[in-house]
């Protein structure tokens, strides 16, 4: 598995592209984008239309991770993995579907109930984070172990 600067987007076009922010473009919590990922983002834009979304509710990190990859943000009260979040995309020629994030339990069961396709990535992870945050990505590892086969 890869982390998303690492993967290679080149061939994915005209399709909705909805990125997780937290273990995906950054550490959990943090606002901090590294600029390959987003090189990445700007490869993506070219030919796709791309979201960035979290299940945190921090606005303001999170409009600010949005104007930094230049890319929409989907602020809304719906969390993943709840196809609601899909009423704030637009997407009137029925375009494919893929969801970028480095959990299962949310991000793949979100791609899963909006009929999309699932690209989880290696998570981005620091020394410093939080014990229960440590755990939940202990419990949806198991999880994706389980439900990925």
């Amino acid at each position: 598995m890869k982390y998303f600067t690492q993967q290679d987007f080149s061939k994915i076009k005209n399709h909705i592209i909805i990125i997780d922010i937290d273990g995906t473009l950054t550490a959990s919590n943090k606002s901090h984008v590294s600029k390959t990922a987003i090189k990445q983002i700007a490869q993506l834009k070219k030919h796709n239309e791309v979201y960035i979304c979290s299940n945190k509710m921090a606005p303001h990190r999170n409009e600010l991770v949005a104007k930094t990859v230049k890319a929409k943000s989907l602020q809304t009260r719906y969390k993943k993995p709840s196809k609601k979040v899909m009423r704030f995309v637009k997407n009137p020629k029925k375009k494919p579907i893929l969801v970028i994030g480095d959990k299962y339990w949310t991000d793949g069961r979100f791609a899963n109930q909006i009929k999309g396709e699932f690209l989880k990535v290696k998570r981005v992870e620091l020394p410093t984070d939080l014990f229960a945050i440590k755990l939940i990505h202990k419990f949806d590892d198991f999880i994706s172990k389980i439900f990925e086969k």
